[in-house]
């Protein structure tokens, strides 16, 4: 016998109850593996013969929530786990053991993933019956989450926004460090169940929220603040956008929201994240960033900045939100009005430009 194992980390470190009936509403029908591909007897040397067909054979496998398959192919190059955990989102693990057989080679593939692969199968096809105790009640709470803060009459954008903003006010980032000596495998249960996690956590939980609504998405790995890291993709109309939702639950805030990371290009997050960009699609799209839909106000001076700080004071706002081209000095803007205030001050460098999330809060 042939061995080959590969162990390779995608992102570490770094119920059907009436109201999941009613959530499930909002995602469109699902497509089931085909009967050619369907993991029916998973000691079966089914013969596949395109990539196509393996990688349909391995996420079949885990929509089913199974952890071996086997299949035959005719070319030992086909074989290619490198290649299957850089396409498959989620998987933890793969270890592979193969043998000549009499036409070809007959493999054996065992699997480690997200619970996103059983639970969305599950979501879609309106039965839970292949979930463990523990995925069950993940997707119990999908679900909850679905239907509280999602609805068939809101948009793509509006959804993703939703979910975005559910994942951080009510998951605290967990630091994994080597300095912080906190332990964590970075699961959408740890997140969603017992309230922490690392990006894992962040990430598998909107993958999966975004699936079950049927909003193309992907998942990257790379690299930011000098640390492996994993984010989301997100596909609307077209275009794609970074989501970086982790970097907009930063640790010891007020419990402001932020939106920093929030639908991004290229350009923008590559100012402090890196990958691979010939593994991704790119992200180029400007029109469902999070302030091109908020229609914040822009500045290009410093007067024009001094002007609206002066407006916003005036009326009593308690939160500014403004976009500043160039080097415009908030502080001494908020100086200029002359009013007894403090604020807090969410700044986000792009590219040639700074957005400002102030909090303001008036003494008497």
């Amino acid at each position: 016998m042939r061995k080959k194992t590969l162990w390779m980390l995608a992102i570490m470190v770094a119920c059907l109850s009436t109201g999941c009936t009613e959530v499930r509403d909002l995602a469109n029908s699902y497509e089931a593996p085909t009967e050619a591909i369907r993991v029916t007897n998973e000691n079966e040397y089914l013969e596949l013969v395109t990539e196509e067909e393996i990688l349909e054979r391995l996420v079949a496998t885990m929509k089913q929530n199974k952890t071996t398959c086997y299949f035959n192919v005719q070319e030992e190059e086909m074989i290619a786990q490198d290649k299957w955990m850089k396409v498959l989102d989620g998987v933890h693990t793969i270890d592979v053991e193969y043998t000549i057989a009499a036409s070809g080679y007959n493999v054996g593939v065992t699997l480690t993933y997200w619970d996103n692969y059983p639970i969305v199968y599950a979501f879609q096809n309106n039965d839970t019956t292949l979930l463990n105790t523990k995925q069950l009640e993940l997707f119990d709470k999908y679900c909850e989450i679905l239907g509280n803060c999602t609805s068939s009459s809101y948009s793509e954008y509006e959804n993703e926004l939703a979910i975005h903003d559910y994942l951080v006010s009510n998951v605290e980032y967990l630091d994994t460090s080597l300095e912080s000596g906190a332990a964590t495998t970075g699961t959408a249960y740890e997140a969603l169940i017992e309230g922490k996690s690392n990006c894992g956590g962040y990430v598998e939980s909107f993958k999966t929220l975004l699936d079950m609504l049927k909003i193309d998405n992907d998942v990257i790995v790379g690299q930011a603040g000098e640390q492996e890291h994993g984010w989301n993709l997100v596909e609307l109309d077209g275009n794609w956008y970074h989501v970086d939702v982790t970097y907009d639950d930063p640790v010891n805030t007020d419990g402001t929201i932020l939106h920093k990371y929030f639908n991004m290009s290229d350009q923008d997050i590559a100012l402090d994240h890196t990958w691979v960009t010939e593994d991704y699609p790119k992200a180029i799209g400007g029109n469902y960033s999070y302030y091109s839909q908020k229609d914040i106000k822009e500045v290009s001076s410093q007067e024009e900045l001094n002007e609206y700080i002066a407006s916003q004071v005036e009326s009593g706002a308690q939160k500014i939100e403004v976009k500043v081209l160039g080097n415009a000095d908030v502080a001494l803007a908020f100086s200029l009005t002359e009013t007894a205030l403090n604020i807090t001050m969410n700044n986000s460098e792009k590219d040639g430009y700074t957005i400002y999330d102030i909090g303001v809060t008036y003494k008497e």
